[in-house]
């Protein structure tokens, strides 16, 4: 879906650079072409597709991939189920959330991903590698 929702906001910024150009002047564009309508809570629908649906789906996968990174490194022993849980599943029903959960065994856990030469590279010392990545990790989702 990564490719679809990029492709899908690509295009729709191609159509009016000028006034696609900030994240703020994308999603007036994409409101003031009508095919969206504006409210609170259910009434509020975005035409799918359209570019503001799949930058908001775009969105959604930033928000999992991070939360899941604060939540695992502050050591929520079930970081990606929790995740999951808080971005992409009020959104998704029984058959896609169920998908999506047969793959949360794949995800890496902590020691892994602080075992990633790639992430810093020149760093040969394991130990400092992985404060180098947790420090990151922090530092990148601090706000959250």
């Amino acid at each position: 879906d990564l490719e679809k929702n990029l492709a899908g906001v690509v295009a729709a910024f191609r159509e009016d650079p000028a006034s696609r150009g900030t994240h703020r002047s994308f999603v007036q564009a994409e409101l003031d072409s009508g095919l969206h309508r504006p409210g609170e809570g259910a009434v509020c629908r975005l035409r799918d597709p359209s570019g503001a649906c799949q930058m908001q789906w775009l969105l959604l996968g930033l928000e999992l991939c991070l939360l899941m990174l604060k939540l695992l490194f502050e050591g929520d022993r079930c970081a990606v189920a929790n995740a999951y849980a808080q971005t992409l599943q009020p959104y998704h029903g029984w058959f896609t959330s169920t998908w999506v959960k047969s793959l949360f065994n794949a995800m890496p856990s902590k020691e892994s991903i602080c075992a990633v030469q790639e992430l810093c590279l020149g760093l040969e010392d394991r130990t400092k590698l992985a404060a180098a990545i947790s420090r990151d990790v922090d530092r990148a989702t601090c706000v959250m």
